[in-house]
């Protein structure tokens, strides 16, 4: 079973690989406890005694091991999957009177085992007994039934209809109990007996529509007394009419009221007319006076009979004509007296009701065993295997959300959407007319090609039509889409426009936190979600890329799926990348960790827009875990009448100790705190000093382990005490850690050290801060790459285990302080350290140089003992966040002490988003030291805006640092200048570009200044580019002339044969013949891409410099491929001379990863550099390397590295050669 956590009692643990398996390594000899964490292991999954295996303690999740020096011990936990889990639900129900006329109500439900869902009390009243609306009470609650004033429709649990009343008790987990209770109201005049039905139905996974037995209250009613009653009415009509009369029905409809309450009620209605024949016109509806009398009282019956529900047969109606008048009589008043019904009414009222009676309840509660199941959910941690795509794909285009057949005629635009993001730049385009109508479509105020109309479509009924348009090409940014309709006639009916936008790549990002999942248990993977904007400040398109690089100790996903087992063979770019998914969000995962606090994110967009994001992992909540192990021996020994002496190392007379305390704990404590703490009592201080973070050098044990666990440490400390307290956004510890100060670069403080530390990290205020005592000191080192793999060596040795922090940077080989890339490596992944030694061998060769000529350093950080007394290193940085996090202010302080003397640091800074595309950040330092080879006071600041839009992409800097400041953590090629400038491009047409740069730059040291200034105009389409120029450089050196270049420059390219071939030329030429600065001389370049397959090009060029102190031809042949797919193909050749001779140098950085089919894959690299004739000449700055070539010496690097994977084995290896 993979992904299940297994602790030691120090702190250290491992999580097994997909076979289940898992190692430790760098164990002393003595007890150890190893222990499971039950919080990873699977739901349907519980821990079983294996027999005699292992040395348990009644614990099946706990056992001793005792390992022997240089022994191996295997530890075996048994799991099996769990029995369905089993339960109970009982039902208790009771009733009680109130008063002679009412009745309460109670049932109680109680659950145990099993969570009973979507639980129902179901109550069967009888027709005597009638529910009160609003007594309804769960567990002494109202709750709302619809029936009072202040109930809503929304949230009612009671319903109540056909003598039904319903309670939802909804999900019941197991020890629930509710209680229910409601009231009725006897019926007047409804007797006898009335049994109160009750049961509760609800489901379980195992057990869907279960219920219980109905429990039966049983109350009765006597019968009612009643009394007879008669009513008679008499009701007038009009001439030959039989309808009722309004004020005869106002009448009858009182007296319905009145007898609603009345039994057994009979209608007798007699019907009369007067003496008047019946005209002959008439006698179609009445054949004479007696039937006219019948209708009448029929008419007054049925209205009657309907309004009291009276069924037909205890009706009787008649009709008696003019045989019985009341007026004898000829005038209309008379004869309208004789236009009657009589009507008489007989029925039973009720004149009393006798009280309710209880006869009996339910003497036992019922009882229901309920079952459920085993749920068999994902794991708890996932496997460390296997390699999955870079980021999810983005869904497809939706399919068009209209049916013809369903539009309602009407004039509407109904693709693209208002606020649609086309990923490609393309649009399909329909808009809804009448039949009969055209319309005309523009975008950008160009007419649409008629090939892209696809035609027009009608209804059925011919009342809709739609026009469509497939393949409409759009440009990035707004597009004004124009839609004319005009009637047959060619007449304007309706214009119609919508503003598209086709965003391009990223360039500024924002954290989403509402969309991301930012919690460090480590069992879930956390996710930071991206809103990735483009240069127009909209969302950026979806299918863009985006590198991207995490900080440690966090990992991203990405790394570790691609990592795999390849940590031998180099098979492509371990860079990140992020893809663009819907809405412009990209999501980053990241590796489950137990490590809360800031993640510094570091996305590249491309080679010159970058940022960075921190986002704050908050501590996941989990169960108390202890693992711990309390042993000890105790003796005293004598010694007496010895006959030889004994000596130093002999054993010694007294009290021998051993006993030893080590536990490791973590848990939730008073609420939401999370405590981790360890302790090891037999922990060596000294031995522990050469160590940090709990490392294991993984060569110094056993290579091979036979499983794909990695080891990790939670409580790392060398001390014998690890704290560590968590709640949200606040950490604070006592023992390994990074100091993390990595936010600004002049204050920049990045240690591994042992002692306290805490972090806060509020809405709008963050404190940060650490102290410790040691005895290390830093040291940084900048190597340049030589080709090879190594060996490279570090200055200074042996290094603290656990110190080291190495990456790669690639810097502009004309602005040094500039850093193209950098990324940061793994230990024993993507190189291995000899922490005695010194040395270092990377997986993989480091070039001189890049594709582009820029040099290429191994940066490594680390720590080495001193040999002293220890010193406090301590510091402290406050933020503040305001005008809605636009804007944010720090400040840091650090104390940095050594032998030699100790270094301070005070600085500001700020960082100011002045508009969505502008951003303002500024830093000043100053730094105070009494190390007498450092200087007493040295200062330092920088400024930089930068404003990226559609159509502006411009930064303007300013930099200076004192040399000597710092404590050598700052970028050591900007120490001892002052450098400001402005460079800048605007688009301001569509296809026309103009560049500008002008660059001060000013070395302290030698008071060597170089001012630059260059502007360039472009013109550049999808096929097609071309550039012209000016630039102008003075390098000044006292005591030396003047070196100055005057240059005009072209450049142009052009894509050929379906764009599969692009050809590309570029030439600085010097006028008036100046052409003396060493960086930049006259040059000429010739270029052609072949595009060989849709992720991998070929490439050739050369370029000639020629200047006055500089002559050199460069010639460059290659391939080149996406970095996101697995191969990368990074290969150039060059050939130099300078007017001292020939200088041929060459540069293959090929890390190529071929997998050739799904067996072989090789790896090949080159790197050659050759000096045939040196130079003497130095660049401008003495700490910056050469722009072109090297001065040290002349090398040819090969690496050639093969793997072949089976079913079952692999093989990897690397043979490499330098000369």
């Amino acid at each position: 079973m993979g992904g299940v956590r297994i602790y030691l009692e120090d702190g250290r643990y491992a999580v097994t690989d997909e076979d289940g398996k898992f190692h430790f390594e760098g164990l002393g000899a003595g007890t150890h406890v190893v222990q499971v964490d039950l919080d990873t292991l699977p739901a349907h999954l519980e821990l079983v005694a294996c027999g005699q295996r292992g040395q348990f303690a009644g614990r099946r999740y706990s056992q001793f091991v005792d390992l022997r020096a240089g022994a191996l011990w295997r530890a075996d936990f048994a799991l099996r999957e769990r029995a369905p889990p089993s339960g109970e639900l009982s039902f208790e129900w009771q009733s009680r009177i109130l008063d002679p006329a009412r009745a309460f109500h109670a049932g109680v439900v109680r659950v145990e085992g099993v969570t009973a869902g979507n639980a129902r009390l179901l109550v069967m009243l009888p027709e005597g007994l009638q529910y009160v609306g609003g007594s309804t009470r769960i567990d002494g609650v109202h709750a709302a039934d619809g029936m009072q004033r202040q109930d809503t429709p929304l949230n009612q649990p009671v319903s109540f209809a056909d003598g039904l009343l319903a309670v939802e008790l909804r999900e019941l987990p197991p020890g629930a109990e509710r209680r229910v209770s409601f009231e009725t109201r006897a019926v007047p005049g409804k007797g006898g007996d009335l049994p109160v039905k009750a049961l509760v139905s609800w489901d379980t996974a195992a057990q869907p529509s279960a219920r219980t037995l109905p429990l039966v209250s049983e109350l009765r009613r006597g019968v009612a007394q009643r009394k007879a009653q008669q009513f008679t009415l008499t009701s007038h009509f009009d001439v030959a009419d039989a309808t009722l009369q309004d004020g005869d029905k106002r009448v009858l409809a009182r007296l319905a009221a009145s007898w609603r309450a009345v039994q057994n009620v009979r209608i007798r209605a007699v019907g009369h007319t007067d003496s008047t024949r019946i005209a002959p016109r008439a006698r179609a509806l009445f054949v004479d006076n007696y039937a006219l009398s019948e209708a009448r009282a029929q008419s007054v019956a049925s209205y009657l009979a309907a309004e009291l529900g009276v069924s037909p047969d205890r009706i009787d109606v008649s009709g008696r004509g003019a045989d019985e008048p009341v007026a004898q009589g000829r005038d209309p008043t008379q004869l309208a007296l004789n236009r009657r019904v009589e009507l008489l009414l007989e029925g039973e009222r009720v004149s009393g009701d006798p009280p309710l009676e209880l006869i009996t309840n339910p003497a036992q509660p019922t009882r229901v065993e309920t079952r459920g199941v085993v749920v068999r959910g994902p794991r708890a941690l996932p496997a460390t295997r296997g390699v999955t795509a870079t980021a999810a794909r983005a869904a497809p285009t939706d399919p068009p959300s209209w049916s013809i057949e369903e539009l309602a005629p009407a004039i509407a635009w109904l693709e693209p959407v208002a606020d649609a993001l086309p990923p490609i730049a393309s649009l399909r385009i329909s808009i809804e007319h009448e039949p009969g109508q055209t319309v005309n479509l523009t975008v950008n105020g160009a007419q649409v090609s008629s090939l892209n109309f696809d035609g027009a479509v009608n209804n059925v009924a011919r009342t809709v039509a739609v026009s469509r348009w497939r393949g409409v090409d759009i440009e990035d940014g707004d597009n004004r889409l124009v839609a004319v309709i005009s009637n047959a006639e060619g007449a304007e009916v309706q214009r119609l426009e919508r503003v598209i936008h086709y965003g391009g790549g990223p360039v500024r990002a924002v954290v989403d936190k509402a969309a991301s999942v930012l919690v460090a248990d480590g069992k879930t993977r956390p996710v930071i979600a991206l809103k990735m904007f483009d240069a127009y400040g909209k969302p950026a398109r979806r299918g863009t890329l985006t590198a991207f690089s995490v900080d440690a100790p966090y990992r991203s996903w990405w790394e570790v799926e691609a990592l795999d087992d390849n940590k031998i063979l180099s098979v492509g770019r371990r860079e990140p990348i992020a893809e663009v998914g819907d809405d412009g969000v990209a999501r980053v995962e990241l590796e489950p960790t137990t490590q809360s606090g800031n993640v510094t994110l570091r996305l590249r967009f491309n080679d010159r827009q970058s940022d960075e994001l921190r986002v704050w992992l908050v501590p996941g909540a989990r169960d108390f875990i202890l693992v711990g192990i309390v042993e000890g021996t105790a003796a005293y020994r004598t010694i007496a009448g010895h006959v030889e002496a004994a000596t130093a190392d002999a054993v010694e007379a007294g009290l021998d100790d051993g006993s030893r305390v080590a536990f490791f704990a973590k848990g939730q404590i008073k609420g939401d705190y999370l405590l981790t703490v360890a302790y090891d009592s037999a922990r060596d201080r000294e031995a522990a000093r050469d160590r940090l973070r709990g490392v294991i050098e993984p060569d110094r044990y056993y290579l091979l382990y036979g499983d794909g666990a990695e080891q990790r440490f939670e409580a790392a400390s060398q001390r014998k005490l690890y704290v560590k307290l968590e709640r949200r956004q606040f950490v604070a510890l006592f023992g390994d850690y990074d100091t993390g100060f990595t936010v600004t670069e002049l204050t920049r403080y990045n240690r591994s050290l042992n002692g306290f530390k805490t972090d806060f990290a509020g809405e709008r205020l963050g404190v940060s801060g650490f102290a410790a005592r040691t005895d290390t000191g830093f040291v940084r080192d900048e190597i340049p790459g030589d080709g090879t793999s190594g060996i490279y060596r570090l200055s200074r040795s042996p290094i603290v285990i656990g110190s080291d922090k190495l990456r790669i940077e690639v810097r502009d080989r004309f602005r040094s302080e500039q850093i193209i890339e950098s990324r940061e490596l793994a230990p024993y992944i993507d190189y291995d350290l000899d922490y005695l030694r010194g040395t270092v061998f990377f997986k993989a060769p480091v070039a001189s140089r890049d594709h582009n000529f820029n040099p290429v350093f191994v940066v490594a950080d680390y720590e080495v003992r001193t040999g002293g007394d220890e010193e406090t290193s301590a510091g402290v940085r406050v933020t503040s966040k305001l005008a809605n996090e636009r804007l944010e202010l720090g400040a840091s302080l650090i104390h940095d002490g050594a032998q030699a003397g100790a270094t301070q640091i005070g600085g500001a800074d700020l960082k100011w988003r002045i508009a969505p595309a502008t951003e303002l950040r500024a830093e000043v330092a100053n730094s105070r030291s009494d190390d007498p080879v450092r200087p007493a006071a040295a200062h330092a600041y920088l400024a930089e805006i930068r404003h990226v839009s559609d159509q502006l992409d411009a930064r303007a800097y300013l930099r200076q640092e004192d040399a000597g400041f710092g404590i050598g953590q700052q970028f050591s090629a900007a120490t001892g200048t002052r450098k400001m400038g402005f460079d800048g491009r605007w688009k301001f047409r569509e296809n026309w570009l103009a560049q500008a740069e002008l660059q001060q730059q000013r070395v302290q040291s030698t008071a060597a200044e170089r001012l630059l200034a260059s502007s360039e105009l472009r013109y550049q389409t999808t096929s097609a580019s071309a550039g012209v120029g000016v630039r102008h450089v003075a390098d000044d050196v006292p005591g030396e002339a003047t070196r100055a270049s005057q240059q005009a420059f072209l450049s142009g390219s052009i894509d050929v044969f379906d764009q599969r071939v692009t050809l590309r030329g570029a030439s600085d030429f010097a006028l008036a013949k100046d052409d003396a600065s060493a960086d930049y001389p006259a040059r000429s370049l010739l270029g052609i891409d072949y595009k060989l397959t849709p992720t991998a090009t070929m490439f050739a060029e050369y370029e000639h410099a020629d200047g006055r102190d500089l002559a050199a031809d460069t010639t460059r042949v290659g391939l080149r491929a996406r970095p996101w797919e697995r191969t990368q193909i990074v290969s150039t050749v060059n050939q130099s001379a300078t007017e001292f001779g020939p200088r041929t140098f060459a540069n293959f950085g090929l890390t190529q990863g071929w997998q050739f089919n799904e067996r072989w894959a090789v790896d090949l690299g080159i790197d050659q550099s050759n000096t045939v004739r040196g130079s003497d000449f130095a660049p401008l700055d003495p700490r910056a390397p050469l722009a072109s070539g090297t001065l040290t010496e002349d090398y040819f690097a090969t690496s050639v590295g093969a793997q072949y994977r089976s079913d079952w084995w692999q093989f990897t290896t690397r043979v490499e050669n330098r000369t």
